[in-house]
């Protein structure tokens, strides 16, 4: 794997209820390759919500990374500080969060 390839299961993900599977595992394979099993008692009514959220990861992480570049574009096009320019220090922070590298990185 190299150093610009992601280092989780790739996307797109989905939900089958409360697990969250790569989009092209069939009904047989569902269990054994999910990514994450959404606990109902620990969430409440809340669980379905957090298994979309999750399975929505990797293309809000692919969204994001592409937005990047623009918004650098617009805030270096308006003379605008990271404090003035909220959409791209919150992306940088979530790219980092999701890869596990520094801001910016």
């Amino acid at each position: 794997m190299s150093a610009n390839e992601p280092k989780h299961t790739p996307g797109p993900w989905e939900t089958w209820g409360l697990l969250v599977c790569p989009s092209d595992a069939g009904p047989d394979e569902r269990a054994p390759r999910r990514i994450a099993r959404v606990d109902r008692s620990e969430c409440g009514g809340d669980a379905e919500a957090n298994a979309r959220l999750i399975a929505a990861a990797p293309d809000l992480l692919e969204a994001l990374i592409a937005a990047r570049p623009y918004l650098t574009w617009f805030r270096s096009q308006n003379s605008l500080s990271d404090y003035k320019c909220p959409a791209l220090r919150k992306a940088n922070a979530a790219i980092a969060k999701a890869t596990g590298k520094e801001a910016g990185e």
